[in-house]
């Protein structure tokens, strides 16, 4: 019965975010820069240079740049996606239903957390089939599933969870339901992206990889150690069309003990959860109130009407 409950919450938690409007909007952001950080070779750029030799477009290297570029871009946005259940639940007028029901808050909180982390595995799944697109048109080598899904897996989703996770604690704790929320989720999202230059050295199991959430820092730091070099650009590079082709380092990269940071990184995104368990408001009327859905947008055309006020007069003078 236990198991049912939660299937049932996690099916509904699922499907009301991805019916929102910013889910179509976001998916065709998605396909649209998964295809833009891509270049063109005929032109001149290339998704990995190593010095100035490209890569070679086969399953490893597409799946390895794309993967970088969505997890970056997914860890921001999709925490933006995830959150606001708990407004809409107090917009729409269940919130009080859900509090008096006997279903456990870890229940709630966690159905709350698994829907949001497969919405965004949905959002990572509409990527994977717009490079598995541009694979056909620009591939240079056979098409490979199961290595895109290893590098998206390993990549991904460890940004993916904190997203997830760190949606599901602003949901849970009043103060930081509003804008504060996203504004903290947005420093969070900048401090980890700034730590990797800290990291460009480190090596084997060095504890402050654990941070680096996106994978950029170990990846690339293994990848210099493969191929000798630290010259190494993702996305858009210029290369030399008259050197060699390099290959892409599969083995090498995927060792014992990225494995086991990548594990680390997954498992410590998950701990803002412990404190969205305690400090949850269960919809308590003196500690969360609803928000006007229109709110924002309100708060937008004022913004715009003011900067667009004097270019409006110029133009009333005119005529």
């Amino acid at each position: 019965m236990k198991g049912g409950t939660l299937a049932a919450l996690l099916r509904v938690e699922f499907l009301l975010r991805s019916r929102r409007p910013a889910t179509l909007l976001v998916m065709l952001a998605v396909l649209a820069i998964s295809w833009l950080v891509v270049g063109n070779p005929a032109e001149g750029t290339a998704l990995v240079v190593v010095g100035e030799q490209r890569l070679r477009y086969d399953s490893q290297t597409l799946a390895f740049g794309s993967a970088h570029f969505g997890g970056l871009l997914l860890g921001l946005a999709g925490f933006y996606l995830a959150r606001g259940r708990m407004q809409e639940d107090l917009r729409c007028g269940v919130a009080g239903v859900l509090a008096a029901t006997p279903v456990a808050n870890s229940r709630l909180l966690l159905a709350r957390f698994l829907g949001a982390l497969l919405f965004l595995f949905a959002l990572m799944g509409v990527q994977l089939l717009g490079t598995w697109a541009l694979h056909g048109l620009r591939g240079e080598g056979p098409w490979q599933p199961l290595v895109y899904l290893q590098h998206y897996l390993l990549l991904m989703t460890s940004g993916l969870i904190l997203a997830a996770s760190c949606a599901t604690l602003c949901d849970a704790w009043a103060p930081l339901m509003g804008r504060r929320g996203d504004v903290a989720y947005f420093f969070l999202w900048v401090l980890l992206l700034a730590m990797l230059p800290l990291n460009e050295h480190a090596q084997g199991l060095n504890p402050s990889l654990l941070l680096d959430v996106q994978g950029l820092a170990t990846t690339v730091n293994r990848m210099s150690e493969v191929l000798g070099t630290r010259e190494i650009g993702i996305g858009g590079g210029d290369f030399k069309p008259d050197l060699p082709l390099l290959e892409f380092p599969a083995g090498a990269i995927w060792t014992a003990e990225v494995l086991l940071l990548r594990l680390g990184s997954a498992l410590l995104a998950l701990l803002p959860l412990l404190p969205a368990l305690a400090l949850f408001h269960r919809y308590q009327p003196d500690r969360v109130r609803a928000r006007s859905a229109a709110a924002a947008p309100r708060r937008l055309q004022r913004v715009l009407a003011r900067a667009l006020a004097p270019a409006t007069r110029g133009l009333a003078r005119l005529l």
